[in-house]
């Protein structure tokens, strides 16, 4: 990646050119794409697979790879996930399409400037209609989402509702369809 990439911008589709609902982007379809597959169970036990990247600081989730396709009867602790990592880079270049982003570090920013590491009153002082609500963990210390309804499909994570009130800063930014 280039320092442009972590310029791209925050916005209810997208962040730079990763569109929700789109092909993974040819800038990130990279030789050592494999290298950046990461797939888990979160939250109540439902799959996560993707792409973790650097630069820019995000992750790019795939709808419906191979890991989420798993159906063995095998503990779910047990399951090495990099034994799908050849499949789900062939579908991910064959145009798998882009689930859920998570931006994970400072750079990308929404158009207001906000991103990893701004501050609920920063977040309060560029979207004045944002509303902030406890959640379920689901990545792991992560119980609280500001949204607003000018960022449509983004969700701004915190620790917990009483850190972000306290002036805790945003953990990650995730962008999918509500």
């Amino acid at each position: 990646m280039t320092a442009a990439a972590n310029q791209w911008v925050i916005g209810s589709e997208g962040v730079g050119p990763i569109r929700l609902g789109g092909a993974v982007p040819q800038a990130l379809l990279t030789a050592d794409l494999d290298q950046h597959y990461v797939a888990r169970y979160i939250a109540d036990g439902q799959p996560f697979e993707g792409y973790r990247f650097e630069d820019p600081p995000l992750t790019v989730a795939i709808a419906g790879g191979p890991f989420a396709r798993f159906s063995e009867k095998e503990a779910v602790d047990k399951v090495d996930p990099s034994r799908f990592r050849a499949a789900a880079g062939k579908q991910t270049r064959a145009g798998a399409k882009v689930q859920m982003i998570i931006v994970h570090g400072a750079g990308p920013a929404t158009a207001a400037g906000i991103g990893v590491g701004s501050d609920l009153a920063a977040l309060r002082t560029a979207y004045p209609d944002i509303k902030l609500h406890s959640v379920p963990e689901t990545f792991g210390n992560d119980e609280a989402v500001a949204r607003s309804p000018t960022l449509k499909n983004v969700h701004f994570v915190f620790r917990s509702r009483k850190a972000a009130e306290a002036g805790d800063k945003i953990l990650r930014i995730d962008l999918w369809r509500d």
